[in-house]
């Protein structure tokens, strides 16, 4: 049974597909500053205002604040009073709303099910405004909300039931959508773009709903995804309740797909919005997934999706069509007719769908969120590069590149690798905000030092972000005047005018003994997704990785005197090849060997000692002995299957 578990571990690991697409660094290597919490946090909600070197954090129970400048920080209890759970395992205050109101900070929070906020104020808390569809009742209860002016609009039960309404808690007077408008939505994310014209400002809302095609034809998506459009000024209808209903509500499907392979991309996952001084000309990137487990970005402008909501015929309606086209925005807030209304109601879905501007890629990853932005190179254009988080915590960082979209590097965020719960943009500090259930980490945007102190590197990494000059791969934020490629193909002569000056000359050759018929691995890191890894022993290739695998592994299955010498792990990307590891292996003859065999708590023991668990990215070595330091093997059958058990669960854990 032990060789049976052993075995299928070691297929397993050996399996394993480990996706990155890019180099992997940790935050404190390229300039992450962290702040890490007091305990472990079921639930994070950051708040960060553009340009500030500090955040707050709504957590469970207590607020966490924190300058990265100074390293001033605090924790404020908002504790439970009395609950009204009746499942206790709702009795927290989860606080799900950090936000500027009216030039305060406002914190809202379920409170055991009873939403309160409260006014953070020099420090102190004062008694908020009225919580009801501010905060849920519980944490598994959907807690969207918009701020427009002095406006608050949310989708936030005011009593604590699953029904999904959109409202205007707060304003010239409440507002709420018909139960006809959708059917069991998930509210993704929301936007306020303002026209030219205040009256004509727009609420837009991406969701994912039951299909109603589904029932017809059971190849339809069983879910889709929407956008709709109001006007934040809604004036509601005429006449009693009508008057408290929204009378502007319309939404069309949302499309994202790649004519090329023909791939959908039903499920709307996030959205980033990226303003423009022409309204019509912001973009809106969709990130979305479908039913393989594959994801896409897909752009759509603003300007595009205002043309469908006022010239797409509506849905399924035959009527008369009103004077006053559904969905108009009118002056003043005055309320819409009624027969406008009431075929706005029944007929909210436009026939024509919301079709993307472009699809930048799609690939098999599963990303959860993005954020998008621009920054000019050094040869003067604007680039936008997205970061998307990924199921295990990482981030990568793709840049949109003339002759298509080019994933750079791969970021691991936190010093405890763990889910990404937020993530924040600040455009004007360069920054990005992450936080986990450990803690915050503020990313520079340039992160030009992991690309190594050498120009062919730091060029090749077609970072729009970094350039290199003076010897070293530099921010553009400090100088533009620095040598960049960015394009898929980089010519080969551009550093042959510029010293290519590594800090740290060719790898240091490292001895290893080894025993005689055991099992060795050597690995060696990925610096660069676009890069050919081979191992490389006595002039022969003895290993090739393809790039989507880290680390590139050698393995030995059974020592040999062949097996003695130098082994180096050289990487080509296009014309530039650079050796990242050197090893040389010495067997060790039988007479050499130790023949007692180890305890159970020996092997523990030394296991929890092995500096296996913290070894640098560039090395990970696992031999089937594991008894004395001396690292000498042992002769009896047991220890064999039981180190080779150990050597594999090291393996699998630290992949």
């Amino acid at each position: 049974m032990l060789l049976e578990c052993a075995v299928a571990a070691l297929l397993v690991a050996l399996g394993a597909s480990h996706l990155p697409s890019s180099p992997r660094i940790r935050a404190g290597w390229a300039g992450g500053k962290r702040f890490p919490f007091t305990t472990k946090e079921q639930h994070v909600t950051l708040y960060h205002e553009n340009g500030a070197s500090s955040v707050f954090v709504g957590a469970v129970n207590k607020l966490y604040y924190y300058d990265f400048e100074t390293s001033k920080s605090y924790v404020e209890p908002f504790e439970v009073t009395h609950s009204k759970c009746s499942n206790p395992s709702h009795a927290q205050n989860y606080l799900t709303l950090v936000a500027n109101f009216k030039g305060k900070l406002l914190v809202c929070g379920s409170n055991a099910c009873s939403p309160t906020c409260w006014y953070w104020v020099d420090g102190k808390k004062e008694p908020g405004i009225k919580a009801l569809g501010l905060a849920p009742f519980y944490l598994e209860q959907n807690s969207f909300v918009l701020f427009y002016e002095d406006n608050i609009y949310s989708a936030i039960s005011k009593n604590g039931e699953n029904l999904i309404r959109f409202r205007r808690v707060r304003g010239p007077w409440d507002l709420f959508s018909s139960d006809k408008l959708w059917s069991k939505p998930e509210l993704v994310q929301g936007a306020i773009i303002k026209n030219e014209e205040a009256y004509k400002d727009k609420i837009y809302i991406f969701f994912k709903e039951d299909n109603p095609e589904w029932s017809k034809n059971v190849e339809a998506p069983k879910r889709i995804s929407r956008v709709a459009q109001l006007c934040a000024g809604d004036g509601g209808g005429t006449g009693g309740l009508s008057s408290s209903k929204w009378s502007t509500f319309l939404k069309s499907t949302m499309h994202c797909f790649d004519n090329k392979t023909d791939r959908h991309f039903h499920l709307v996952q996030d959205i980033f919005v990226v303003h423009s001084e022409d309204w019509a000309e912001t973009k809106i990137y969709g990130l979305f997934s479908n039913e393989w487990g594959y994801s896409a970005v897909c752009v759509y402008s603003v300007g595009d999706i205002t043309k469908i909501f006022e010239t797409s015929p509506l849905l399924d309606f035959t009527g008369a069509f009103p004077g006053l086209r559904p969905g108009t925005c009118i002056r003043e807030g005055k309320p819409t007719p009624a027969y406008t209304q009431k075929v706005g109601t029944n007929h909210p879905e436009m026939e024509q769908k919301v079709k993307p501007r472009d699809i930048l890629f799609h690939n098999k990853h599963r990303y959860q969120k993005v954020v998008v932005h621009s920054v000019q190179a050094a040869d003067e254009q604007v680039y936008n590069v997205l970061y998307l988080t990924t199921e295990n915590g990482t981030i990568h960082k793709i840049v949109s590149l003339p002759d298509g979209p080019m994933n750079i590097l791969e970021i691991q965020p936190f010093a405890i690798p763990a889910a990404i719960q937020s993530m924040v943009l600040d455009s004007t500090k360069n920054v990005l905000l992450v936080a986990s259930e450990n803690e915050v980490v503020e990313l520079p945007l340039a992160m030009c030092e992991v690309y190594k102190d050498n120009c062919e590197s730091c060029v090749l990494a077609r970072d729009p972000y970094c350039g290199w000059i003076d010897k070293k791969c530099t921010s553009v934020y400090t100088t533009r005047e620095s040598l960049q490629s960015l394009t898929s193909k980089v010519p080969q002569d551009i550093c042959s005018q510029h010293s290519s000056f590594s800090t740290g000359e060719p790898p240091e050759v490292t001895c290893t003994r080894v025993p005689l018929s055991s099992r060795y691995y050597l690995n060696c890191s990925l610096e660069s997704h676009h890069a050919i890894y081979t191992w490389v022993h006595r002039d022969n290739v003895v290993a090739h990785c393809v790039p989507d695998k880290d680390p590139c592994t050698h393995f030995i299955d059974q020592v040999s005197t062949d097996s003695e010498g130098e082994y180096a792990c050289v990487s080509r990307e296009h014309w530039f090849e650079q050796t990242l590891v050197t090893r040389c292996l010495t067997v060790v003859p039988p007479a050499d060997q130790q023949t007692e065999t180890p305890s159970g708590d020996q092997v523990l023991a030394n296991f929890r000692e092995s500096k296996l668990l913290d070894s640098s990215p560039t090395e990970l070595k696992m031999v089937h002995s594991m008894g004395p330091q001396d690292n000498r093997a042992t002769a009896t059958s047991f220890s064999f299957w039981l180190k080779l058990l150990h050597t594999v669960v090291v393996f699998v854990l630290l992949k």
